[in-house]
């Protein structure tokens, strides 16, 4: 741009609440790039309003965080999360969700920065099924990934299936109520990676008695979960939902999606599932991502209908290959579509296989 002039140089470029010294436009140290909005710090002013002013009508559209900078920042962007369903406790790749959801990292981390928005990005793991070794590594990871990109990576733990929908809702897993952090950092992209269960196992399923209220008033039984808990000794997968205590307590289903708030999420954001089931349809053909769909009306949502497999997520090296070293790090592809699970009758009649297929919803509406 004329009369821009700038070359690399190892003068440090960053001021208030970290935001860079823009000094070609009013001189140096006299404006910095927010990049919604620019602030001219000699007179305590912002040079245009809060784009976010309509979320907040309660506050000034040129304050700042609430008039408390010390707590708060402003962010750049909104927030790009990733769930990482624990450790695969049935299965013998036990770090096949940590490495596929590292992958996404990799994925979410290159895209902020292209992008240069300063995006955030944060890892939420179910703390079922993970050992402290796991979370070493997992911390190793993400700390490279973090310097092999030059973006900040937040690692959260969760304790429980409503935690989830609290830091969606929140930004807090002890809260549930839509916050002003929330609003003022809303959701681009949610991606989880975990065990999956059909409708007829699921907690929340077919055969539980939990019930829920979609947003268009219509209830039409349960649906798939994401099932942190499987394997976990003396609960089958088979049991009465109700017998299954840890499962209920790590679950997370339609019962779950309906308490998400709309205001948490961007708009065009997207919320994907790599976990079995989440499109495979009850019996009066309603599915978790379908729910989903219906309760963020302007989000769109993917996910397996069937089995979601993780044996091709390796490329080059086996599972037993990574156990024997650096057991968690990042995967070369996300899962691929397995089997329909064929629990119902006439389920796996679609089309000429029983293949899986990735089925996405908009506004409740399979697309």
């Amino acid at each position: 741009m004329p009369g821009r002039n700038y070359s690399a140089s190892s003068e440090y470029r960053y001021g208030f609440n970290g935001k860079e010294n823009d000094k070609d436009i009013i001189g140096d140290g006299n404006s910095y790039d927010f990049i919604g909005r620019i602030y001219d710090p000699r007179v305590s002013r912002w040079l245009s309003v809060d784009p976010k002013a309509n979320k907040f009508p309660y506050e000034t559209p040129y304050g700042y965080v609430s008039g408390n900078p010390i707590i708060f920042q402003d962010p750049d962007g909104e927030e790009k999360i990733i769930v990482i369903g624990g450790g695969d406790n049935s299965g013998k790749d036990k770090n096949k969700f940590f490495n596929a959801g590292l992958l996404q990292l990799k994925n979410y981390t290159a895209s902020v920065k292209a992008a240069g928005n300063g995006e955030t990005v944060t890892v939420l793991v179910t703390m079922k099924f993970v050992s402290a070794q796991q979370m070493k590594q997992m911390r190793k990871a993400v700390k490279a990934i973090e310097k092999e990109t030059g973006v900040k990576v937040n690692i959260n733990g969760l304790h429980g299936g409503h935690q989830l929908t609290q830091y969606i809702n929140s930004k807090d897993a002890n809260r549930g109520n839509l916050s002003k952090a929330r609003q003022g950092d809303q959701i681009t992209d949610i991606s989880i990676f975990g065990h999956g269960y059909h409708p007829t196992k699921a907690t929340g399923g077919e055969n539980d008695k939990s019930r829920f209220i979609l947003p268009s008033g219509i209830y039409k039984g349960g649906t798939g979960a994401f099932e942190p808990a499987h394997g976990e000794p003396g609960e089958s997968m088979d049991a009465a939902p109700l017998t299954r205590p840890e499962h209920n307590k790590w679950a997370w289903g339609a019962a779950e999606a309906v308490r998400m708030n709309p205001g948490a999420f961007a708009a065009n954001s997207n919320f994907d599932f790599y976990t079995c089931n989440p499109s495979t349809p009850n019996a009066a053909g309603l599915s978790l991502t379908q729910v989903v769909s219906e309760v963020l009306p302007t989000t769109t949502v993917t996910g397996m209908y069937g089995r979601s497999d993780y044996v091709g997520i390796y490329i080059g090296e086996s599972w037993l290959c990574r156990q024997l070293t650096d057991g968690v790090r990042p995967a070369q592809q996300l899962p691929a579509p397995g089997n329909k699970s064929c629990f119902s009758a006439g389920e796996c009649t679609q089309g000429s296989t029983n293949t899986s297929e990735r089925v996405t919803y908009k506004k409740g509406v399979k697309q």
